[in-house]
């Protein structure tokens, strides 16, 4: 299965997803902004990525744009 990152600033929504995707088989990393997700990245790449948009810190129009950045070998869609 795929190692998945969820980036949401509301812990609830955060744990919805990971529950359902665990259950799936996927195995989760949440994390609550785009920042923190930013350097957890760089050590533990994810296969898939799944960001809220209106975040503190940085947003996931930020985060997605400054990923394209530091891994330009990362797909997006």
């Amino acid at each position: 299965m795929a190692s998945v990152m969820v980036i949401d600033d509301d812990a609830a929504v955060r744990g919805v997803i990971a529950k359902m995707l665990e259950r799936d088989g996927h195995t989760v990393t949440q994390v609550e902004d785009g920042k923190r997700a930013l350097r957890y990245f760089a050590g533990e790449p994810a296969d898939l990525v799944i960001s809220d948009v209106f975040m503190p810190e940085m947003d996931g129009i930020e985060f997605l744009m400054r990923l394209r950045e530091a891994f330009p070998e990362t797909a997006s869609s």
